[in-house]
């Protein structure tokens, strides 16, 4: 069932469980607050309203990297961490351009939105492919530690990771949207693997030599 409390739209689901959570879809703007089965209407409403400043604070952050869906309204979007806005012309070939000042896409009077989203993620990946070569050397110099290969792509669920054996590293072409340092830390990151394989106390500790504030870092990711 859905309610609107305030100005804030809940989908309300009753499960076996002990507490009530509250729960933000990045990708659907959507609050979910989950309920025990025997918890009537009126005690989630007090409870939203006592988490709406939470709420609000993190639904504007998690709509900050969100890509538009529509294209024919003023949109923008993210660049490492800088806002662009997308100018859209038309022309016969769909086509990406990034001019340091706005993001320029070329397309037909026919493109569909979902086109111009695959053309973004596409120009995403490229974007940290060219930072991932730039940087990577760097890391791998000041680690001591060698990958023999890595590479990018577009992931629903994490960030980065490291194939031990291999040494072969993956990083998300989404986080071309971010601060330039949280690609930093995905990169020193992933390489800490080959000294430490879990995230244990260890790992941490040599990740914080070379990254003081991937706590700070890891929440940025966490939108």
């Amino acid at each position: 069932m859905q309610l609107v409390v305030g100005d804030i739209t809940v989908t309300v689901l009753y499960k076996r469980v002990k507490n009530m959570r509250i729960t933000i879809k990045s990708n659907q703007n959507m609050v979910i607050l989950t309920m025990p089965n025997n918890y009537k209407i009126e005690k989630g409403i007090t409870f939203i309203n006592q988490k709406s400043d939470w709420i609000h604070k993190n639904l504007d952050k998690k709509l900050i990297y969100t890509l538009p869906t529509n294209f024919e309204m003023n949109q923008s979007i993210y660049i490492f961490g800088n806002k662009y806005p997308i100018i859209r012309k038309e022309t016969d070939k769909l086509s990406i351009r990034f001019d340091k000042i706005s993001v320029i896409i070329n397309c037909p009077k026919s493109t569909l939105d979902t086109q111009i989203v695959t053309l973004i993620n596409k120009f995403y990946k490229q974007l940290v492919t060219i930072e991932v070569n730039n940087r990577l050397a760097k890391w791998e110099n000041k680690l001591n530690l060698y990958s023999n290969n890595w590479y990018v792509r577009t992931m629903t669920s994490k960030w980065g990771s490291c194939n031990i054996k291999t040494k072969r590293l993956c990083f998300n072409s989404l986080l071309a949207k971010f601060p330039i340092e949280c690609l930093d830390y995905l990169i020193i990151h992933e390489l800490a693997h080959l000294k430490y394989p879990y995230h244990d106390k260890d790992f941490y500790n040599f990740v914080a030599k070379f990254c003081p504030n991937y706590k700070l870092l890891r929440k940025t990711l966490k939108y």
